[in-house]
């Protein structure tokens, strides 16, 4: 953990979109342990944690009282997958652009001047040209969820010109780690393995699962994004941030279930409407990350699983308990 990263956060004002989301949850947990002034979207019971409940941000007053005093803005908007975007593009339009381009027009003309750190995705890529993949690489996207993330990524660009918007825009690999929703199944696949294998389910991979694809545990997503924060100065900066080491997909599936002790991988036929969307091997290159930030080296990929399996696990006693102790009360 960067100490220059911890000093500069301790006391700031940090708002948190998205904050019962996977990512989301992982920046309130981190960020309250290094003293930040945090509120978030959503509900929770984190003390020291300002929730706002559930904010539309499809009506700019709502954005704009939300980002009154922020000096961090942690952008984490975005709700269906790449297959479910293009089952729902309309619904994807709505639910993201406009509260996306609301937000960060508050953003933009607020007095505090917030950084802006954005959560886009290697899915703008599409299927890589190249390996590994740089920001300079063409964007060819393949489902509305990614046309979205190019289209949130340009209001960016537009603001940092006429407003001076200061923007971190990442293009995030696959991140897993704690605190994915059992029931979101529709993006983070490797998590829906990790909660599977941690519940003693098999996990089940589409086709043989030879592509590679770049996995990097959520606290290395949140470190590298905060180490960021205070390091823009103006404009717009693009960065890949991913582990910058290919894995299988089978690989990863094997290596969870051994970690989990889970019974063996079950391997079906791709269904199509995620055989469109599928890319490829990926590998991203983080060049230009480590050039910003100075060292960064993400843990393992074994590591990082056997941390998530742990984590399911203590959380799915702990939901089981909490039932237990209701239905007690009620007898």
């Amino acid at each position: 953990m960067h100490k220059q990263w911890m000093t500069e956060l301790a006391g700031k004002r940090v708002l948190i979109v998205g904050g019962n989301g996977f990512l989301g949850r992982n920046f309130v947990e981190q960020l309250g342990r290094v003293g930040a002034s945090v509120s978030a979207t959503g509900d929770g019971e984190d003390p020291g944690v300002d929730w706002l409940g559930r904010v539309d941000f499809a009506e700019m007053k709502n954005a704009k009282r939300a980002l009154e005093g922020q000096q961090i803005v942690i952008d984490c908007i975005g709700r269906l997958g790449a297959a479910a975007s293009n089952l729902q593009p309309t619904v994807s339009l709505e639910q993201e652009l406009r509260p996306q381009l609301n937000l960060m027009l508050a953003a933009a003309e607020s007095g505090c001047k917030p950084v802006l750190l954005l959560v886009s995705s290697r899915l703008v890529y599409g299927a890589p040209q190249y390996l590994p993949v740089d920001e300079l690489h063409p964007l060819q996207p393949d489902s509305f969820y990614a046309v979205h993330k190019i289209t949130a990524e340009n209001y960016a660009i537009v603001l940092a010109r006429t407003h001076g918007l200061r923007t971190c825009i990442f293009r995030l690999a696959n991140p897993y780690g704690p605190y994915q929703k059992m029931d979101a199944k529709g993006y983070g696949v490797i998590n829906h393995f990790l909660q599977r294998a941690a519940s003693v389910d098999a996990i089940e991979v589409y086709g043989r699962g030879m592509q590679m694809r770049d996995y990097i545990f959520v606290d290395d997503v949140v470190e590298a994004m905060l180490c960021c924060a205070h390091l823009s100065e103006s404009g717009v900066e693009t960065l890949n941030l991913g582990s910058g080491i290919g894995l299988p997909l089978s690989e990863a599936a094997e290596t969870i279930t051994r970690l989990a002790d889970s019974p063996p991988v079950v391997y079906r036929t791709w269904p199509e409407e995620d055989l469109i969307v599928e890319t490829g091997h990926y590998i991203s290159d983080i060049t230009r990350l480590r050039q910003k930030i100075g060292c960064f080296n993400p843990v393992s990929f074994e590591h990082g699983a056997q941390l998530t399996v742990e984590h399911y696990r203590k959380s799915t006693v702990s939901c089981a308990k909490s039932r237990e102790a209701a239905e007690r009360r009620y007898l």
